[in-house]
């Protein structure tokens, strides 16, 4: 119990500390008005303003940069379309209307071990660069299941960052400007959408990890898909409404939701009042028993919520990476196994 509690704060202190450093300048507050004119776009099927308007699942890999052996980048223009509210500061910055996706080829040491397997990997709030990620985590996967590696960069991290003065990759994400947070998980969500569409056109099997950020956008792409498209899905920590809201990022973060306009805008985000269309049999969610973002309950809500085999490990939300050889060793084995 010492050791629980000695965890938590230890994890809670390095989140503050964080927190304080990067979000020292004060954030933009959108008035209320604003916010009701941008919650008018959600009056009707809020769902279909997180598809992608163009049909035509295609991207091009022609133009892949060489960063490694084993490691590719690819860039797309991005299916996003952003609300009018938000248009004028999305076309100033550049870095948002390039998708980039990084591609880790499974190591084909022999003919027979040609993958036709797939998995998308949409990464956490802060990360985006994969350095950890490629010699830890894919490797992990890509000798447990033979899988090519796709992971998406996300918008307002890494090089998609609009703001070179922010020293924090995602600062930009979450926010207090609630329009820009909303139009940021609109614009990950649709680009995982598309890829995965187009990755289902290649591979025959196509699996999916999501980690903390990325699992809450896992789960709303989940959500918009009238079947089942994936062979897999991981879910490891995720953010709903009340974690968005207990991040207090900045004094402006704090203050702004004490409006009813914005905690109506963050709803938006909350999936556990969406009704889910389908189930995926074989769906895992993680969560951590000392996790001070996102906690045991929210996790075990959620799985309820989503019908997923839920597990939780004694770690905290950092440290989350360490149990991946458990979280692998759990699932077992690569459900529909293809043998090529």
């Amino acid at each position: 119990m010492l050791t629980d509690t000695f965890l938590k704060k230890a994890e809670s202190f390095i989140i503050n500390l964080l927190i304080k450093q990067h979000y020292k300048q004060p954030s933009y507050v959108r008035d209320t008005d604003s916010i009701k004119k941008y919650l008018n776009f959600f009056k009707h099927d809020t769902l279909k303003l997180f598809l992608p308007i163009s049909k035509k699942y295609h991207i091009d890999t022609s133009n892949a940069t060489i960063i490694a052996p084993d490691h590719y980048v690819i860039q797309f223009p991005t299916p996003y379309n952003p609300v009018p509210l938000f248009k004028e500061e999305f076309i100033k910055d550049n870095q948002l209307q390039i998708a980039k996706l990084h591609y880790f080829p499974y190591n084909k040491r022999k003919k027979a071990e040609i993958s036709d397997r797939a998995m998308i990997y949409i990464h956490g709030w802060g990360r985006g660069n994969f350095n950890f990620e490629k010699q830890f985590q894919f490797k992990i996967f890509q000798k447990s299941y033979n899988v090519d590696i796709f992971a998406l960069e996300l918008p307002y991290h890494n090089t998609r960052n609009p703001n070179p003065n922010t020293t924090f990759s995602g600062q930009g994400f979450l926010d207090s400007d609630l329009v820009r947070t909303i139009e940021a998980f609109r614009q990950s969500t649709i680009e995982s959408f598309f890829l995965l569409r187009f990755l289902n056109k290649i591979y025959s099997d196509v699996g999916a990890v999501g980690v903390s950020l990325g699992a809450h956008i896992l789960i709303m792409l989940n959500m918009l898909l009238e079947q089942n498209m994936f062979s897999l899905t991981c879910l490891v920590g995720t953010p709903m409404r009340e974690n968005i809201r207990n991040l207090k990022i900045s004094p402006n973060m704090i203050n702004s939701m004490k409006n009813k306009e914005v905690m109506k805008a963050l709803s938006i985000l909350d999936f556990s009042k969406i009704p889910i269309k389908h189930y995926n049999e074989d769906q895992y969610l993680f969560g951590g028993r000392f996790d001070s973002i996102i906690s045991p309950n929210t996790v075990k809500n959620l799985g309820r919520h989503i019908k997923s085999k839920t597990y939780l490990v004694p770690t905290g939300h950092f440290t989350f990476p360490l149990y991946f050889p458990f979280i692998v060793k759990k699932i077992a084995q690569w459900p529909n196994n293809v043998t090529k």
